[in-house]
């Protein structure tokens, strides 16, 4: 008796999968997007455009904030090296 191996053959479950992972045709139906997802997309986009300004204004404040500090330090040290200079 011999044995002959034949190839199995895929579950649905494994069909279904590598269909959703298959590349869509751009003339395909599928890839029409609906109005509400153009809406999406574009209140995503303001979401990341916003996000990063207040990103920036957050640095532009520590930065500042801390620029202060420096300059009210470097003057603390600046006169009281001058003072322990003076006899």
């Amino acid at each position: 008796m011999s044995s002959s191996r034949h190839a199995p053959t895929p579950s649905r479950a494994s069909t279904a999968r590598q269909a959703h992972l298959a590349p869509l045709d751009p003339g395909s139906a599928s890839c029409v997007r609906s109005p509400s997802s153009h809406r999406v997309i574009s209140v995503r986009e303001d979401r990341d455009h916003l996000e990063a300004a207040v990103q920036r204004g957050l640095g532009q404040q520590a930065d500042q904030a801390g620029a202060a500090d420096l300059i009210a330090r470097i003057n603390e040290l600046t006169t009281s090296s001058g003072s322990a200079k003076r006899p």
